[in-house]
């Protein structure tokens, strides 16, 4: 019996050795088809704009460069410091960016970097973060960051890490509404592109775990929802689609019939998907954004792209693009604030912002790993921003939700006042 233990600073000081991997178009149109697509765009070689579906890279870290089963784990990673069994995994979030547009569609080969970011201590088990990038010699094709759960690991004495937010859907009808069965087989065809876990295939194992049956692959529904978005939102054109971002909550049974409800924010869409058959979410917090510009990139200014302020019925949007203006107008702020700010803007209209005065940048959409995350309604974050409304009183009256960090939004009020003044 495998025993767990836990050194952090030997596990995250570790570096993970760079590994070849490859597809072609035969492993394109199998996982295709294992995320249930039937389009010929994705399903047949020939057809005209054939191209990879947008979270294809996700699979690649543990198919490798075999076309041949391997054996589950193999693509994992080495993590000294850390043992535990396996089979002890459970996925929490998945977050997929597509870097460079869409994977080639001809296929290649190139290489995976993988870095262990961040170990957390969840006392009934441990959290790791994993980033995986998908690289052409040094340019980033595909960054992947995987939260993965390891029962029994946890209670080390180690950082908890941050709280989990369960982000508010809009107060209103989807604005567009996915309805697919899943295949009886559905996990037979999917473990085919790289995931060989045994759990998804073997009835010994699942019960073992407390399953009724073998489950489906939480990386195949979140296929099914990348893809109802694609199709929806994106008239099936991966380019258009930046990154996607989920929690998975609830299993799937091979067989299930999938519900994804979508919501358009601006340059986003947030959705949730559901098994229709048991009324169960199943994934939460999911999030795409769409392929937009950033206002601000290492710290130069990019006025001709920006489009934070293009959307009349957000009016803060103007505060954010202030304030990107600002951290590349004066670049000792970031070393002087040198933190990240997540902002969920909510009201008839909701946008989430990211704030990252690390990087020196001011973008629309979801951190991977912020450090204060700032909740508030429009209306209010502009009159706090523009000095209306007292940020002490905004928070003691529940109109402004902050987790995380609280202190660190001290230091985002030196950044606001000159943004409002602009």
């Amino acid at each position: 019996m495998t025993t767990n233990k836990v050194d952090v600073a030997q596990a995250l000081a570790h570096k993970i050795e760079d590994r070849r991997i490859s597809y072609n178009k035969r492993d394109l149109i199998l996982y295709a088809l294992g995320c249930g697509a039937y389009e010929p765009k994705f399903t047949y070689e020939n057809a005209e704009n054939f191209s990879a579906l947008p979270t294809y890279g996700v699979v690649l870290g543990q198919k490798g460069e075999s076309s041949d089963v391997v054996p589950f784990g193999s693509g994992f990673g080495e993590f000294p410091g850390l043992e535990f069994d396996p089979m002890n995994i459970l996925h929490g979030e998945q977050y997929v960016e597509q870097v460079a547009g869409s994977l080639p569609a001809e296929g290649g080969s190139y290489i995976l970097r993988t870095k262990l970011l961040n170990i957390y201590d969840k006392i009934k088990g441990a959290v790791l973060r994993i980033e995986s990038t998908i690289c052409d010699n040094d340019r980033v094709l595909v960054r992947c960051v995987s939260s993965i759960f390891i029962r029994g690991l946890g209670n080390f004495g180690g950082d908890r890490g941050p709280a989990n937010e369960q982000f508010n859907l809009p107060n209103r009808a989807p604005d567009a509404v996915a309805t697919e069965p899943t295949n009886p087989f559905q996990a037979l065809l999917y473990r085919l592109s790289g995931d060989y876990n045994p759990l998804h295939v073997d009835q010994e194992m699942a019960s073992m775990v407390g399953f009724p049956k073998p489950i489906l692959h939480g990386l195949c529904t979140y296929g099914f929802a990348a893809r109802a978005v694609l199709k929806h939102f994106c008239d099936n054109d991966s380019n258009k689609f930046k990154s996607i971002s989920a929690r998975f909550s609830n299993p799937v049974l091979p067989g299930d019939t999938l519900v994804t409800e979508m919501w358009r924010q601006n340059d986003q869409v947030l959705f949730h998907v559901k098994v229709l058959e048991r009324n169960l979410v199943v994934i939460t917090n999911g999030i795409v954004q769409l392929q937009v510009a950033n206002i601000a990139t290492n710290g130069t200014a990019n006025t001709t792209t920006s489009n934070l302020a293009a959307e009349p019925e957000l009016k803060s949007a103007v505060i954010f693009e202030a304030m990107g203006n600002v951290i590349a107008e004066k670049p000792e702020l970031r070393k002087q604030i040198n933190c990240i700010f997540q902002f969920h803007i909510t009201g008839p209209v909701n946008g989430s912002f990211v704030v990252d005065l690390k990087q020196g940048k001011v973008e629309k959409g979801v951190a991977e790993k912020a450090d204060c995350t700032i909740t508030i309604s429009d209306d209010d974050y502009f009159d706090m921003a523009t000095g209306k409304l007292n940020p002490q009183k905004a928070f003691v009256s529940n109109k402004m939700k902050i987790t995380g960090n609280i202190m660190l939004a001290t230091k985002l009020q030196l950044l606001q006042k000159i943004a409002s003044s602009l």
